[in-house]
C-alpha cells in the first residue's frame, strides 16, 4: 500500500499564528515535507522571507487553480525523487 503524499499549504495569514512562523516552527522540528505558501501577501521582501523560512514554493493570491495543482504535483514529483534516489 502506497503512503499517502504529505504536503502543507500555508497561508501566512493564520488567525491563531503567522504562518511563516509555524513554517519555521515545522523545519526547527525537523519536518521535512515539502510547504507552499498561499498569500495574498506579495511585496518581494514577504516572498524572500517565506522562502528563507523553508518554504518551497511562495503564490500569491489571486491563483488559477490548474497552476496550484500544477506546483503542487511539482514539489510531490521532487520530494519523492529526494526520498528514493540511491547513492
Amino acid at each position: 500500500m502506497e503512503k499517502p503524499a504529505r504536503i502543507a499549504v500555508i497561508d501566512i495569514g493564520l488567525p491563531s499564528m503567522d504562518g511563516l512562523a509555524l513554517t519555521q516552527a515545522l523545519r526547527d522540528q525537523g519536518h521535512t515535507m515539502p510547504v507552499l505558501i498561499l498569500t495574498a501577501r506579495d511585496a518581494l521582501q514577504d516572498r524572500v522571507q517565506g522562502l528563507d523560512k523553508g518554504a518551497d514554493d511562495y503564490m500569491v493570491k489571486p491563483y488559477e487553480l490548474p497552476e496550484l495543482l500544477a506546483r503542487l504535483r511539482a514539489l510531490l514529483r521532487r520530494s519523492q525523487a529526494a526520498t528514493s534516489a540511491v547513492l
